[in-house]
């Protein structure tokens, strides 16, 4: 019988390799490009093989890694022009909905809405830039919850983990990339319940957002 928690323990364990090495991805410690070995990743994080295997399977499913088509060697991917395209028309579908569904949000919902957009106004004046991207997206997944779906808001929170691929490629992620004024200018006319106008915002703000980092991604490219 006591043998019979190890496979929970041993997934958590899955679970805790793959979110540091996320981590580590999204926060650029890792340049585009570096191979993953399974040795390697098992001596420096100290966890078993199968651990170490089932972690880096995860990670590739996830589209945080890919195999080299000549070697098969796993390493670290980015997302291309296209894909970033993609996940910003996702965006738009997600979060227009989520401002859909706004009319219907409760006093809570909204509360989250523009509580997030004071703290990324907050946050911008700390300098640390991936951390403001973090607090952007509260903002944004705030929004998304108002469509009153657990599961469309994890979707849409693996929407925004494909996008820090994106983000990983930029040495260092500009400030100008955010705006905490735009968040709130959204969230104030969310609760003055113009749906119409605040839409609008937002995908003002998604465009020059996805113009942006194409400009950032093609300036490390170049």
């Amino acid at each position: 019988m006591a043998g019979e928690g190890m496979p929970l323990k041993r997934t958590s364990l899955v679970d805790q390799l793959v979110s540091t090495i996320q981590h580590e991805l999204i926060t650029g410690q890792y340049p585009a490009g570096t191979a993953f070995v399974e040795e390697d990743v098992k001596t420096r994080y100290n966890v078993s093989r199968s651990t170490t295997r089932e972690a880096l399977v995860r990670l590739e499913e996830d589209g945080f890694l890919s195999r080299d088509p000549g070697t098969r060697t796993l390493r670290f991917r980015t997302l291309t022009e296209e894909e970033i395209r993609d996940v910003y028309y996702a965006r738009r579908f997600y979060e227009g909905s989520g401002i859909n569904h706004a009319k219907h949000a409760t006093e809570g919902q909204l509360k989250e809405i523009s509580d997030s957009a004071t703290s990324l106004c907050e946050m911008l004046n700390h300098g640390n830039a991936y951390d403001v991207v973090e607090a952007e997206w509260r903002c944004h997944t705030a929004i998304v919850a108002c469509i009153g779906s657990s599961l469309v808001t994890d979707q849409y929170k693996g929407l925004l983990r494909k996008l820090s691929l994106a983000l990983a490629q930029i040495e260092d992620p500009r400030e100008d990339m955010v705006s905490g004024q735009e968040h709130v200018n959204i969230a104030q006319l969310l609760v003055a319940k113009d749906y119409r106008q605040a839409k609008k915002a937002l995908f003002a703000h998604l465009d020059a957002g996805e113009r942006e980092l194409f400009d950032c991604v093609r300036g490390q490219a170049g």
